[in-house]
């Protein structure tokens, strides 16, 4: 198994989703994608950033790529990609006060069926065999993420496996399918109660 992660700040303005859909493609080249496997990756990147970029109240954000090849068969060389990307929203830490810390701003999860998270949550169960997203709120700023393998997410190991199991949650708690988007019926009903 041959492991690569990048950590990479980038402020928040719709400029730094072109960035990271370099970056994240360079990754994709390194690692051997081509075709529709690479432009998965780099759209679900590039969508989670944008999504900050729009919708967040931090002024940074730190996109972490972890990439590994796994050996699939020993008698052959034949390898399997598998790539993790989490962007996390860098929040300002608590301010001391003589009362103790002030509380934490901690985002709402955000997902729309079409755009961001929601879109990633499509992309990644269409693409990818053993494809996962989520949105994991941390002490460090709350992070959207995805998993992008044809593997079975259970038999990825290493640091992908160690972070996919922290952002997994406990009982998966953090884990976003396509069936839990709103649906365009439900959206509807919510606005016209809200106009009411």
């Amino acid at each position: 198994m041959t492991e690569m992660s990048i950590a990479k700040p980038v402020p928040v303005a719709a400029a730094s989703a072109r960035e990271v859909r370099v970056t994240v493609g360079r990754v994709g080249d390194e690692l051997g994608l081509v075709d529709e496997a690479r432009e998965s990756v780099v759209l679900m990147a590039s969508e989670l950033v944008a999504d900050a970029a729009l919708r967040s109240e931090v002024p940074w954000l730190i996109v972490g790529i972890n990439t590994q090849l796994v050996q699939l068969d020993h008698a052959e060389w034949e390898f399997a990609p598998v790539v993790y990307l989490g962007v996390r929203e860098v929040v300002p830490r608590p301010t001391w006060t003589p009362y103790g810390y002030g509380a934490q701003l901690t985002p709402a999860r955000r997902f729309d069926r079409g755009r961001g998270l929601g879109l990633v949550a499509e992309l990644v169960h269409h693409d990818w065999a053993g494809g996962r997203c989520g949105w994991v709120p941390g002490p460090a700023g709350p992070t959207s993420w995805f998993l992008a393998t044809d593997l079975d997410p259970h038999l990825v190991t290493g640091s992908i496996g160690n972070a996919l199991m922290a952002a997994s949650g406990i009982r998966d708690e953090c884990l976003l399918t396509p069936e839990m988007l709103p649906t365009p019926e439900a959206t509807a009903e919510v606005a016209a109660l809200g106009g009411a």
